[in-house]
Order: C-alpha cells, then structure tokens, then sequence
C-alpha cells in the first residue's frame, strides 16, 4: 500500500549549526530514505540555538536580533534562490516589526516572536530540497496543527488537526510529494499562533505520525541516540538501545534529551508509531509502546537542579528498586555522599533520590557506573 512508504523525520536544530546545514540534512535524507521510495513527512525545528535567542528578544533585548538576522540571511544566500531570500528577507522584516512593538500582549508577542525560527528554518530546508530537484509540499504549520489558546505550552487539538492531515495525506500519496512543516508551533481556533514548549518538534512529528497511523518516526538528531546519562556529566555514557513509552515519558519529565513530555500521549492515545533517536551513522535508540528489552539494570540517570538542593531520578521498568536503592547507598557511602530520601513514585519506572544540596560531576559518576556501568 502506498501509505505503508509514509514516515515522519524530524530534523532536530543540532544538525542544523551553521548556514551549510541545510543542504547536508537534504543529502542525508536523500541518502537514508528516499533511495528506498519513502515518502518522509518533514518536520523542521530552528536553527541551534535560536529559540533561546528569540527568546531573549522577546524580553526585550532587540540587539540580539542581528545575531539571527544575519546567519538565517547566509544560510538563505548559501542556498540561492532569490525568491527564497526575499521570503528570508520578509520574515526578518516581520521579526523585527513585532519584536519593537510594545503594544501586543506578552504571551501573544512572545510566542510570535519565537515562531520565526522555525518559520523561516522550513523555508530554507524546503529550497535546499527544491535545489535537488524533490517535489516539495511545503505547508503552514498554523493551518496545519490546531491547538488550544495556552501560550507558551499549547496542547494540540487531535480531531480537528486529524481532519487537516487526512487532506494533507491524500495530496502526498496523490502526487509523491513531501510535505515539509515547522515543529514546535501551531495555532488556535482564533487563528493566533501558539507554541509547544521545549521539544515542541518531537510532539509535532508524535502527532503526524500517531493521527495517520505511521509506523516509523525518527528524530534526527547530532548524537546516536539516547545516552544513559548527560554526557557533559558523566564520562562514559551508553546508548540506551531500547525503551518503552513509560519510560519515555519518565526521561522526559526529568529532562532528558529535552524530550516535550506530550510527544508520548497521541501514541498512547491513538497509534503506537516506533521512535527513532539518531543520525545518519546510527539510529541507535528504539522507543516502543512495549519495549522487549528485560535485565536488572536501569536504563537512564538523570540529574536535576532544584534550587539549593538536587535530585538523581533512576530510570528503567522491571528492575528491583529496593536493590538499586541499596546499590546507590553502598556507592554513595565510599564517597562520603548520602541522600536524605528515597522517593518510589507510584506506577512509574523510576527511584528518586533526594539531596540537600548541588551535587558535583563525581557523584553523578558513582551512581552511573554503579548502576548501569559501561558497554
């Protein structure tokens, strides 16, 4: 069937670093998927970094403004088109429009301000694809994704965006296009755009996929996949190989990989795609509604600031939390670090050990390797 060849990717803004970026994401596509007739549904996030530009512009520091102006300007340029630089060109014009406007609401102006990364990313990503000669479908997320009225952090609204997606789908498969939309932004039924929260992009492919019954989602991304632990914290972190929707869901209510942790309902809630974390060289972590993987050890340390005290969150289903409780205390004691409590979340696969103050990269480094060690 025409609709198995469907899958979503992602293009996560940690490939997208500089203003060659664009072109070397197309070849890559190209190269992984489009040689087999696949038919990628492409959701693009904005260049690195630029969310939290924006979102200092939005606070009121204008100046910042030029730093995007002027990369976005020669990724556009890289790429050639001189109708896509006057659409780049247009889209900083607007930017800076709002940015200076004082008289716009500061949840509306916000989210609008911070919608422009991944507006003028798609623009640019679609012409890199167009200069390669791919029938490109570029789409408008703001009449594509429909979402409540909560700036900031809007929740999609499935059933009326599902009726945008069903049209969207019978052109793609009608015409072997490839639609390419922004991540992280929709609107709401008062036509006022709205955004996601962090990893937004991640719940927009979630969406596409679990609304159009599409088996595979891969989120691309500068890493192989997801580590057992930040990597800038602990020394010898391991791709997680395997892990299920529960467990998706616990590493990002902790903050791992900056996972949205609405990416996982419309899975649960309608059609149970299978993730994959990667990049070209390796899609190295699978994330299922079930995951088939079984042993002792957790899957995932996170570690989390909480103003002067601090947390470890231990994360994997069908392991003893009493022994890696215990495991954790024996480690700790060598080092001379105690936590001042063990908390077992009820229904959830984790253990969440408390601290009465920051804890330093060693620390981190002994429960890690106590717990789950290394490859």
């Amino acid at each position: 069937m025409n609709e198995e060849r469907l899958m979503v990717i992602k293009i996560g803004g940690s490939v997208l670093s500089d203003v060659y970026s664009y072109p070397r994401v197309v070849d890559k596509i190209e190269g992984l998927f489009l040689n087999e007739e696949k038919i990628p549904f492409i959701v693009v996030s904005a260049m690195k970094g630029f969310t939290d530009v924006l979102l200092n512009v939005s606070k009121g520091d204008i100046k910042m403004l030029s730093q995007i102006e002027q990369l976005y300007m020669d990724a556009a340029i890289q790429i050639g088109g001189s109708g896509t630089i006057s659409r780049v060109q247009r889209e900083l014009f607007l930017l800076r429009k709002i940015a200076v406007d004082n008289n716009i609401s500061l949840d509306i102006r916000e989210d609008l301000i911070l919608s422009f990364g991944e507006r003028i990313s798609k623009i640019l990503l679609a012409e890199a694809m167009r200069q390669k000669d791919l029938p490109v479908l570029e789409l408008d997320a703001c009449n594509t994704i429909v979402t409540n009225a909560v700036h900031g952090n809007a929740k999609i609204n499935y059933e009326k965006t599902l009726k945008n997606l069903i049209h969207i789908k019978e052109e793609v498969l009608r015409n072997n296009t490839i639609p390419v939309i922004e991540g992280f932004i929709g609107c709401s039924d008062n036509g006022e755009i709205t955004t996601l929260g962090r990893g937004g992009s991640d719940y927009t492919a979630t969406t596409i996929a679990a609304l159009l019954a599409i088996k595979n989602v891969y989120l691309f991304t500068d890493v192989d996949g997801v580590y057992s632990a930040d990597p800038k914290l602990v020394s010898s972190p391991i791709i997680v190989r395997s892990m299920d929707y529960s467990e998706g869901v616990e590493a990002a209510k902790y903050g791992v990989k900056r996972f949205n942790i609405k990416m996982f309902e419309p899975l649960i809630k309608y059609y149970p795609s299978t993730i994959y974390v990667g990049n070209e060289s390796r899609f190295g972590t699978k994330i299922q509604k079930a995951s088939n993987a079984t042993g002792s050890k957790p899957k995932i340390i996170a570690y989390k600031n909480l103003y002067n005290r601090s947390l470890i969150a231990i994360i994997g289903n069908n392991v003893d939390r009493a022994k890696l409780i215990h495991k954790a205390s024996l480690a700790l004691s060598e080092i001379n670090v105690s936590f001042s409590a063990a908390i077992l979340p009820p229904a959830s696969p984790s253990v969440v050990l408390l601290f009465n103050d920051k804890l330093d990269a060693q620390t981190i480094n002994t429960v890690h390797d106590a717990l789950i060690g290394s490859e």
